[in-house]
């Protein structure tokens, strides 16, 4: 009995002292992190919370995004989504107009059906979502597209920054626009870009590392300069893995539905990397299979 309780105490003693080194961090949550500034997370909850209550919604999606040195167009798109992930894009201003994705969970093999706009509509692409056709001049997959994904990806940044003890945020109050109310939050994090450096394994692809150190691919990717494409690297090879997602983010939330409508993200030069917003939404208005179907009579899909 004597030597079972010996043994308890240095249990005991092993599991504080690896606690007080950062072994065992189950305990350190977000929750518990200090924060330096204004604390976006009650607003993040919020925001968690009204994404919880939509089934479907149609918007109209602005994106803009850098590849190397130069910033796309905007691309304006009409965008519906319906849970658990079936989405159908088409590009309805200048930028690729005419241009279509749909994608289906569950359905056509989970592959991507998309085409150009013009006279390239005739070519139509059925691939997986991180095809290198599928993925031309996108940062996302189509998988990633919407307000969910985009929230949640900003979200966890936010919360990475916090746990890392490496985030700072500004609250620049509520701004007008559109006839809305909007709370602009800025998140700020390291000047520098650093992160772990991965030695690439026969095999591996960007999406590994992605999936292995949950970062974005296109992340890794405008990071490590000497890398084409998400398939260009080789075993052996030194790929750096960012702990961030970016240098800056601000983010704007609409303060009645407490949804982020609006995104602005700078990379590491201080270079407006992404923006996206989301305008004229529509929320649980009963989208129905045939607005997911390439069939549709109002969609130039080529069957």
């Amino acid at each position: 009995m004597k030597n079972i309780k010996t043994a308890k105490r240095m249990m005991g003693m092993v599991f504080f002292l690896l606690l007080g080194a950062g072994i065992i961090g189950f305990v350190s949550t977000s929750a518990n992190a200090s924060v330096k500034g204004y604390d976006p997370r009650p607003l993040t909850e919020e925001s968690k919370a009204a994404l919880k209550k939509i089934n479907d919604y149609t918007t109209i999606f602005l994106k803009q995004e850098l590849f190397g040195n130069k910033m796309s167009k905007v691309e304006t798109i009409e965008l519906k989504f319906r849970n658990p992930n079936d989405i159908y894009m088409k590009w309805i201003g200048d930028a690729n107009k005419g241009q279509e994705a749909i994608y289906r969970k569950g359905f056509n093999k989970n592959r991507v059906k998309a085409h150009k706009g013009g006279l390239l509509n005739l070519i139509n692409v059925n691939n997986e979502p991180e095809d290198k056709l599928v993925m031309d001049g996108q940062h996302h997959r189509i998988v990633d597209a919407g307000i969910g994904p985009t929230s949640l990806l900003v979200y966890r940044g936010m919360l990475k920054g916090i746990e890392r003890n490496e985030a700072s945020f500004v609250n620049h109050g509520t701004i007008k626009e559109n006839g809305k109310e909007l709370l602009k939050i800025e998140a700020i994090y390291p000047e520098k870009c650093e992160g772990v450096t991965h030695t690439v394994v026969k095999g591996e692809t960007l999406w590994d590392l992605a999936k292995k150190y949950d970062q974005d691919m296109y992340v890794i990717l405008h990071n490590n300069k000497d890398i084409d494409g998400p398939k260009d690297i080789k075993a052996g090879q030194k790929v750096l893995v960012p702990y961030h997602y970016c240098r800056r983010a601000v983010t704007y939330t609409d303060a009645k539905t407490k949804l982020l409508v609006k995104l602005e993200i700078y990379d590491w030069s201080n270079k407006l990397y992404e923006y996206y917003e989301f305008k004229d939404m529509k929320i649980n208005v009963g989208l129905t299979d045939n607005d997911f179907d390439p069939n549709n009579e109002k969609y130039k899909f080529k069957l």
